[in-house]
């Protein structure tokens, strides 16, 4: 009995002696990193997740899914393709961002502008060697503004929506659709055409302000002839019937007159410069009382 207590007693001073830091004891083991592992979810900042794609097959991209990392640069933000193709990167700081995918023989960049705090981004990417394109992407804001990315897989005429990409568009006749600065009609959008949208959020529909269409269309052979019998092209020394800038109405010679308007291009002259007297080359579109609305007027020596 007197053995055990002595036993007892040595036990619990050393248990003492460690909790005071006594010196030759063994340190508690340390928390593992996070670069240790997946990244562990943020209440702040934004969230990138999605699906990484390969090389082409004859019909489609096949999955790629083995050792492809995902890592925000200049972060310890990481996550490794899963065997789906898919990524989740939680805690993404805002701002402009980076991502970096790499791997056997992958070693690529993709970069967003504008990360907003508690955004939602789904991207759909195809990589090789390096590059990376962006097929893909769906952004929402925490305010319920949406941009969306891709191309449209199906087309509702009678109701007014697109399905681009697993998104659901409903596009308003107040929205504004264009390809450059050429203004369009929902019906001249097409299965197949790559667009942008902006719009607001309602859960699983984007009502669009605005459709940007990236896909050049041909234009019609009648719609071609059309432009092409309308344009007309005068030369001659000018007389000037009215101006009030940017509009200015004058006649070519005695026969054809020229109005200009704000979209005219000048050359070598001016709409407030422009002179009785002047030699000029005017292009532009023949209306139907037989003037000319000028494009560009070009003064000749």
């Amino acid at each position: 009995m007197k053995l055990l207590r002595t036993l007892t007693l040595i036990g619990t001073a050393a248990v003492f002696a460690a909790a005071c830091g006594g010196h030759g004891t063994a340190s508690p083991a340390s928390p593992t990193s996070a670069s240790a592992g997946a990244p562990i979810p943020s209440a702040s900042g934004a969230t990138i997740s999605g699906t990484v794609l390969g090389a082409a097959t004859t019909s489609s991209f096949a999955v790629r899914a083995v050792g492809i990392t995902v890592t925000v640069n200049n972060s310890s933000v990481t996550s490794t393709v899963d065997a789906s193709g898919h990524f989740t990167l939680n805690g993404v700081p805002t701002g402009h961002v980076e991502l970096h995918f790499s791997g056997p023989g992958v070693d690529a960049r993709l970069a967003f502008d504008d990360v907003a705090d508690h955004e939602t981004i789904q991207i759909t990417v195809v990589v090789s060697g390096n590059t990376v394109n962006l097929d893909e992407s769906h952004r929402d804001k925490s305010d319920n503004r949406s941009e969306v990315e891709g191309r449209v897989t199906a087309i509702n005429a009678a109701a007014r929506t697109l399905t681009v990409g697993s998104v659901t568009v409903s596009v308003p006749t107040t929205a504004t659709i264009r390809h450059g600065d050429t203004t369009m009609t929902f019906a001249q959008i097409q299965v197949n055409d790559r667009v942008e949208v902006k719009g607001m959020r309602s859960g699983n529909t984007v009502t669009a302000t605005e459709v940007k269409v990236e896909t050049e269309h041909a234009r019609d052979a009648d719609d071609n002839d059309e432009n092409e019998a309308n344009e007309a092209e005068v030369e001659g020394s000018v007389t000037i019937q009215s101006r009030a800038c940017p509009v200015v109405t004058f006649k070519v010679g005695t026969a054809t007159t020229v109005t200009t308007n704000a979209s005219t291009e000048f050359r070598d002259t001016t709409c407030a410069t422009l002179a009785n007297g002047d030699k000029v080359e005017a292009k532009g579109t023949k209306q139907t009382n037989g003037t000319i609305l000028a494009t560009r007027v070009e003064k000749k020596k």
